[in-house]
């Protein structure tokens, strides 16, 4: 039997980023939104007039202040170690340069060969895949983790088959039930 083939979004899931960019964006536009208050996806909805949070993708200041999320290193080398793992990520190619050495720096255990830039997520032949963005997940055929945040809020988890987490430690659980669970299936065939 193969190994289980995880895929993992890098935005919002492996870091903090949009934290960061609140926090870059709260002080340069005199403002003070939250996390809590983005309750669709697209983040420029909910800034000032005039303030794009997509012009500070390819800042390396903003790199240099995104971290990764709790945890996220620690799960995501048992991932890297006992399963087939990818970084998939929707980015531009531009965006792209900046948070490779993002990632190189955190989580130096990848190859290059590991980090996608994949916009339709769903053409990828995963297992598992673990993401933030909704349209990432429903109708998609890989066995779906949604880390919670408020802009994913807005779906019923059960009609769509999303098994919603809210740490590293949860999705580490929902992916090893998943395979353990996928073996025995396998098994009993």
């Amino acid at each position: 039997m193969r190994k289980l083939r995880v895929t993992v979004d890098l935005d919002n899931v492996m870091n903090d980023l949009t934290e960061t960019l609140l926090e870059i964006y709260n002080k340069d536009a005199n403002d003070n939104l939250t996390i809590e208050e983005i309750t669709k996806y697209k983040i420029d909805n909910f800034t000032k007039e005039g303030y794009k949070i997509s012009e500070y993708f390819q800042s390396p200041a903003l790199w240099m202040r995104v971290n990764p999320l709790y945890q996220s290193h620690e799960y995501l080398k048992i991932i890297n170690d006992d399963y087939d793992l990818r970084v998939v990520s929707a980015s531009h190619l531009g965006d792209m340069p900046v948070k490779y050495r993002w990632i190189k720096t955190y989580f130096n255990f990848l190859k290059r060969e590991q980090i996608w830039t994949v916009f339709d997520k769903d053409w990828i032949d995963s297992d598992v895949h673990i993401d933030d963005g909704l349209f990432n997940l429903v109708g998609a055929k890989y066995h779906k983790i949604c880390l919670d945040y408020p802009w994913n809020r807005d779906v019923n988890d059960k009609d769509e088959g999303i098994v919603r987490c809210f740490n590293w430690g949860d999705i580490f659980k929902e992916i090893t039930r998943f395979d353990k669970e996928r073996k025995v299936n396998n098994l009993t065939r």
